[in-house]
Order: structure tokens, then sequence, then C-alpha cells
């Protein structure tokens, strides 16, 4: 039952994240620079689309998967929401790892996609993430304090996506030992198999 539920979860969530703001924004940063004649920043803002959607495709049926590889989601997601807030945005992506190891899969992006929502709501001009990802999970230190949205905060759309994520972690949790730990500026997603 648990594998039934957890790829439906997957398609949903996957379906979700796709058919998010970030990218169709991104789409329209390529047609942007396309329209503008900047042959080389469309050339390579479509590569990076093209990265993030194939990055965002594998073993996303899966319950788990190497720790680059959602690492390599995660940082074509940062590189998407860069661009599209690019005035206010910074976000530093670090990966301290030395080995390929099995983390849960599509967990990374979708968490710090809500962390990413509750930060550009504070009404600092410019804000940064510190996003550190190693074997036991990774770690979010923001430059303004950070509360996950209410859910009459959020839109539709927002509410769907947080839903599926909150839904993604309670059945994973069967295989996995995932801890959310925060502060007022600080997250942390532990994860440890069981």
């Amino acid at each position: 039952m648990l594998s039934k539920n957890l790829d439906h979860n997957s398609l949903l969530l996957y379906k979700a994240f796709m058919s998010s703001h970030a990218v169709f924004n991104a789409l329209t940063y390529v047609q942007h620079q396309i329209v503008s004649s900047e042959g080389r920043a469309a050339l390579k803002a479509l590569s990076a689309f093209a990265e993030f959607i194939r990055k965002s495709s594998d073993d996303v049926d899966q319950s788990s998967r190497g720790l680059y590889k959602e690492y390599g989601m995660l940082q074509s997601y940062c590189t998407l929401e860069e661009w599209r807030f690019s005035e206010r945005l910074k976000i530093n992506l670090e990966l301290k790892a030395v080995e390929d190891l099995e983390v849960p899969s599509f967990l990374f992006a979708p968490f710090v996609e809500q962390l990413l929502l509750s930060l550009l709501t504070s009404n600092q001009e410019e804000t940064q993430m510190d996003i550190r990802v190693d074997p036991k999970g990774l770690k979010v230190q923001t430059s303004a304090e950070v509360k996950i949205m209410d859910d009459k905060e959020l839109n539709e759309e927002q509410k769907r996506r947080k839903a599926l994520l909150m839904e993604r972690l309670d059945w994973m949790k069967e295989h996995w030992d995932i801890k959310i730990e925060a502060s007022s500026n600080i997250w942390s997603l532990l994860i440890m198999k069981k």
C-alpha cells in the first residue's frame, strides 16, 4: 500500500511542481532573452531549464535516489528561482558529501520551496538563503526569520504543493527517520535510513 500511495504522491507532486510559477517564469525569462537578442544568455537559460526538467524527472517515481541526483535537482531549482527573483534573492548552495548515498527522492526542492515562499514574503529588499546538503539531509540558513506559511496565507496552488510535500514526508517516515528542526532563521531536514 505504501508503494502505491507514494507513487501516486510522486506523480501529483511532480505535476504540481512542474505547473508552478517557477517553471513558467523560467520560460518567460528564456523568452525575454530571445526577444532582447541576448542569444548567449537565451541558450544558457534554455540549457539550464532543460537540465531542471531532466533532473526533476529522474527517478521521481522512486522512493529514494542518489544524494547527487537529489542535489542536482535542488541546484537546478535554485537557479530558476534566482532568475525569477534576481533583484531580491541570492542562494548559496553547498554539497558536503564524498559518496552518493541514497536519500528520499523529490524532497529537497519542495522543502526549500516552502521556505522560499515564506522568506520572500518578508519585507527585505534583498534576501539570502545558504543551503548545505550532506548525507544527513539539508540545512537552510536564511537572512530573515522564516516560518512556514500558514495555509490561509497561500494560494490554492501553493496549498496543494505544501499538502503533497507533508503527505510525502509522512509516507517516507516508514523507511526513514525524518525530522524537521527550526529556529528563527535556520531550518534543517534531517534524514536517516531506518
